[in-house]
């Protein structure tokens, strides 16, 4: 299985559709639900909802939704075949 971890609190999925080859794509972000111990503020984290919409509008489909406690979530993403 092809997959690239992208792990990052700002996030473009324009780039990501045209500079990876694979075809599914991991995203991992700090909740922003609850407080943690560490990471970015929580003012500047994505929410799921707005990591998904980001990715089908650059093109990808939501193949999973992960809930990673404590702290993170995932989003699983498809890229569209050609």
């Amino acid at each position: 299985m092809n997959l690239c971890v992208q792990n990052t609190t700002l996030f473009n999925f324009k780039d990501l559709n045209r500079s990876y080859k694979d075809k599914r794509q991991r995203n991992v972000h700090w909740r922003s639900d609850i407080d943690t111990p560490r990471g970015p503020g929580k003012d500047i984290r994505p929410t799921p909802a707005q990591c998904k919409r980001r990715a089908v509008k650059s093109g990808f489909s939501i193949s999973k939704e992960l809930l990673l406690e404590p702290y993170h979530f995932g989003i699983i993403i498809n890229k569209p075949l050609k």
